[in-house]
């Protein structure tokens, strides 16, 4: 199953969701998709939608999907990289009035340039990513958060023995 997830944000993002629809319409698509929508007003004619989903039933379609499809939001990506689900990203852009910027192709890039994911920026090439993240070999997710929270530790030790020497 390909999950696809646009986000919780107050912005619309119709335009994934149609180019998913047409796909899975035109028969594109080798699985069935399930849909988290947000706030988008397009409802897709060709597979199940939720528009939002609890945390525990959000993370329990990540687990279940084959492929996660979905917006440039860090914390839906991190999720599915942990869960090592493959990954396509397609960022809401500013000029179609999806987000205030572009910062999501930012995060796209970066994912991609570190072969986590496949950065997706024109719907017209989404059936060709979604075929090729079936067979891509992505690089192992790492979480640094350890090594950040281990750093944070030492430098409040290090705070806490210099009060002690004084």
């Amino acid at each position: 199953m390909i999950f696809l997830a646009v986000g919780t944000q107050n912005f619309p993002f119709d335009r994934l969701l149609r180019a998913v629809d047409a796909l899975a319409g035109a028969g594109s698509l080798a699985e069935e998709v399930f849909a988290q929508t947000g706030y988008c007003q397009y409802r897709p004619a060709h597979f199940p939608f939720q528009d939002f989903l609890s945390k525990d039933a959000f993370e329990e379609q990540i687990r279940r999907c084959s492929l996660l499809l979905t917006h440039g939001g860090v914390s839906t990506i991190v999720t599915a990289l942990r869960e090592e689900k493959p990954v396509v990203v397609v960022p809401r852009r500013k000029q179609y009035g999806e987000h205030v910027d572009d910062h999501q192709v930012q995060i796209a890039e970066s994912f991609a340039q570190s072969n986590l994911v496949l950065a997706c920026l024109r719907t017209e090439d989404l059936g060709a990513a979604i075929r090729e993240a079936k067979t891509h070999r992505f690089d192992r997710y790492v979480s640094s958060r350890g090594n950040a929270v281990a750093r944070v530790r030492a430098y409040l030790a290090s705070l806490s023995a210099k009060g002690d020497a004084r």
